[in-house]
C-alpha cells in the first residue's frame, strides 16, 4: 500500500466518524493536497482552519440564514425586548444583514457553537454603526439600541458536517484516480482533480436561481388586494390561525410608514420566520424568508 492510498483511506475515515476532530480532518486534506498537486486543496483547508479573508470567495455552506432581532428603547422608560427586524424596513443595500452572515471566522469556531446547548440560537450581532443608521427604521416612538441576527445552533453544526461529507466526495473521486503505484496518475490529473474539488466544495449556485424563480412567481399580488394575499399565503402552508392574525393585523393597520410594514404585520412576519425556523411552523423556510415578505411587500406596493 503506498503513502497517498494509506493516506486516503485515513482521511475516508475520518470523514465517516466524528470522533475525528473537523481541524484533524482538514490537516490531513492539506498533506494530501500537496502530494498530488492540488493547490485548491490546500487553499480552501487554509480558510478552513484561519478563516476566510474579507475578500475571498466563501463556500455556500457557509452562508448562514437568520432572523433578526433587537432591543428597543422609548421615551419615559418604555422599549420593546427581542423584537422581531423586518428586512423589507431596511433599505435593499442593507437587507443582507436582516436574512444571512457570511460566517468566515476559522471552523473551530463554528464546531464549538454547534456544540451550545440545542434549545438557544447563536446570536451574531450587528456593528454599532448600522443599528445607529437604521434606529428608526421599524417602530414609531422606538430607538433600535441593540441588534443580531439570531441563527439555530443546528445550522453551525451542519457546516461542519457538511464540510466532512465534500471532503468524503472528494476523496473518493481521488481514489478512482489512484490507480498508479508511484501516485503518477494523479499528479497527472491534478488539474482535472482541482476542478472537480472546487466543484464539490463550493457547490454551484443552481438554488440560488430556484429561489429567485419562485419570488417572481408571486410578483402578481396586486397592492390592496387582501383576497389574493391570503390565498397565496394558504397555498403556501400559512395556518388557518395565522392568516386570521394578519387579516386582523392588517385590519387593524389600515395606514403604513411608507416604505415600511406596518409593525402588527411586522411582528407577524417575524412569528412567521422564527417558526419556520425552529421546525414548528407549517410553512418551508425558503418560503418563509422569502416569498411571504415579497408578497407583503406588494399588498402594500412597497
Amino acid at each position: 500500500m503506498t503513502y497517498i492510498t494509506e493516506l486516503l483511506e485515513r482521511i475516508q475515515d475520518g470523514a465517516i466518524s466524528s470522533k475525528v476532530p473537523i481541524t484533524e480532518l482538514l490537516r490531513l486534506c492539506q498533506v494530501l493536497g500537496s502530494r498530488i498537486g492540488t493547490d485548491e486543496v490546500g487553499a480552501w483547508v487554509q480558510n478552513e482552519l484561519n478563516g476566510y479573508p474579507v475578500d475571498a470567495e466563501i463556500p455556500e455552506y457557509r452562508i448562514l440564514c437568520g432572523l433578526a432581532q433587537g432591543h428597543f428603547i422609548g421615551p419615559g422608560g418604555s422599549g420593546l425586548r427581542n423584537a422581531t427586524l423586518p428586512a423589507s424596513n431596511l433599505p435593499e443595500e442593507l437587507r443582507h444583514w436582516a436574512e444571512k452572515i457570511d460566517y468566515r471566522n476559522p471552523i473551530s469556531a463554528l464546531e464549538a457553537l454547534g456544540g451550545l446547548d440545542k434549545n438557544k440560537n447563536v446570536h451574531f450581532g450587528w456593528p454599532g454603526d448600522l443599528v445607529a443608521h437604521v434606529q428608526r427604521d421599524f417602530y414609531e416612538h422606538l430607538a433600535l439600541a441593540q441588534a443580531w441576527l439570531s441563527v439555530s445552533h443546528i445550522d453551525c453544526q451542519n457546516v461542519v458536517e457538511t464540510v466532512r461529507n465534500r471532503v468524503l466526495t472528494f476523496v473518493l473521486e481521488v481514489s478512482k484516480r489512484d490507480a498508479d503505484d508511484s501516485g503518477a496518475d494523479l499528479k497527472s490529473s491534478a488539474s482535472t482533480l482541482n476542478q472537480s474539488f472546487h466543484t464539490i466544495i463550493y457547490g454551484s449556485v443552481g438554488n440560488l436561481a430556484q429561489s429567485a424563480g419562485k419570488i417572481s412567481q408571486v410578483s402578481g399580488i396586486q397592492p390592496g388586494d387582501l383576497s389574493s394575499l391570503l390565498s397565496e399565503l394558504a397555498r403556501l402552508g400559512v395556518s388557518k390561525q395565522d392568516l386570521d392574525d394578519l387579516d386582523q393585523a392588517i385590519t387593524s393597520e389600515p395606514q403604513t410608514t411608507p416604505g415600511r410594514l406596518a409593525p402588527k404585520v411586522s411582528n407577524w412576519v417575524g412569528r412567521v420566520i422564527s417558526n419556520a425556523l425552529s421546525g414548528i411552523g407549517t410553512v418551508a423556510v425558503a418560503s418563509a424568508k422569502e416569498i411571504i415578505p415579497k408578497l407583503l411587500e406588494n399588498f402594500y406596493g412597497l
